[in-house]
């Protein structure tokens, strides 16, 4: 029992079902908090290239998680050759082709953990910013527009930031994924050989 839940703990180790919200995160949401515009200061550019910045980092986000439904189809189909073909072939009992579909069921797996949905931090919800803009130690009455800007420039840096790490999460996942399945591939051209 304990060797078995040692060795559950160790994969929840490699394959951790969220990205954990690190400390560099929270140290971004503290400033965020803490941050305030200085008067007479252009903001705008910094707020559009945050804007930008930010739709990079879905899109990116995206694309890994379309790049992870892809490789879980890939080898749910790959694993269903190999299962079909060893029953034709009359090759179940090979080691080598055992081992290729447990990397492609392994490959499925953790194409799934990548393509699971994970908790996006999008910027400030706007209450939040009213409640930020509210605070008693800022002349809220006074503030120009580029100092509102900055607001939200400051709270997209942490979407950013967030988004970014989940997209490394996902990345990871993704690269160990592939790995299985080449290495599977792998076992199914020494077949052959």
């Amino acid at each position: 029992m304990w060797l078995k839940r040692r060795a559950i703990t160790a994969w929840y180790r490699l394959l951790p079902w969220m990205p954990d919200d690190s400390a560099e995160l929270e140290a971004d949401r503290s400033w965020y908090y803490k941050f305030k515009p200085a008067t007479g200061v252009s903001y705008a550019t910094i707020y559009e290239y945050a804007g930008r910045k930010y739709a990079e980092e879905l899109a990116h986000f995206d694309a890994l998680d379309q790049k992870a439904g892809n490789l879980f189809q890939l080898s749910a189909l790959l694993a269903g050759l190999v299962a079909t073909a060893a029953h034709h072939f009359q090759l179940q009992h090979s080691t080598s082709v055992r081992f290729a579909f447990a990397m492609m069921l392994a490959g499925m797996i953790v194409a799934s953990i990548a393509r699971a949905p994970v908790l996006q931090h999008s910027p400030a919800r706007v209450r939040e910013l009213m409640e930020h803009a509210a605070d008693p130690g800022l002349a809220s009455d006074k503030l120009t527009d580029d100092q509102r800007k900055a607001w939200l420039a400051a709270s997209m840096h942490c979407a950013i930031a967030a988004t970014r790490r989940a997209s490394e999460w996902k990345a990871d996942k993704l690269s160990l994924g592939t790995g299985l399945v080449c290495v599977g591939i792998g076992l199914l051209f020494g077949l052959f050989q």
